[in-house]
């Protein structure tokens, strides 16, 4: 079996009111060739079962002893992976079905190793567009660092990268 064009890591605890909607927005991309990972951090409600309950070959569940950090559950997808590219959604978050289109796009298109967009936040019943704060066009490695540590410029739910 080829690898597919992008690995979804997800990680997820205690997100079985949440992680089927996050699924099926994956489900639903314009891109079909991708595999999701979903690594349960320990979880003590059904967000194992739930994720499981999909039937579809490209969607892995990894379960790991809770580690407190969605960090550790991501390293453990990226470790994963079989896609020369990751991109990250949490366990309760959603794309909208372009999303992984237009990504992929933009790496195609410029030769970048990373890709990042806006994103809509979702609290109190409202919805917030939250822009990312990385200026546009290409960043040189020193500054893109900078811009991470001290700006918290992006947000992983709106990231693509080479693995």
């Amino acid at each position: 079996m080829s690898a597919p064009v992008v690995s979804v890591v997800t990680p997820a605890f205690n997100a079985s009111a949440t992680i089927a909607d996050t699924i099926r927005s994956v489900l639903a991309q314009t891109v079909t060739d991708w595999e999701m990972i979903v690594v349960d951090d320990g979880s003590t409600d059904a967000t194992l079962q739930v994720a499981r309950s999909f039937d579809d070959a490209r969607i892995r569940c990894i379960a790991m002893e809770h580690t407190g950090t969605p960090a550790a559950a991501r390293n453990r997808g990226i470790e994963e992976a079989r896609a020369p590219r990751v991109d990250f959604i949490d366990a309760d978050d959603m794309w909208m079905p372009t999303f992984l289109e237009r990504d992929l796009a933009v790496l195609e298109e410029t030769g970048a190793t990373l890709a990042h967009c806006h994103w809509v936040n979702l609290r109190g019943g409202r919805l917030y567009l939250e822009p990312a704060h990385c200026p546009p066009g290409t960043l040189e490695p020193p500054e893109l660092l900078r811009l991470l540590v001290r700006q918290h410029v992006l947000s992983c739910c709106a990231v693509v990268v080479e693995r």
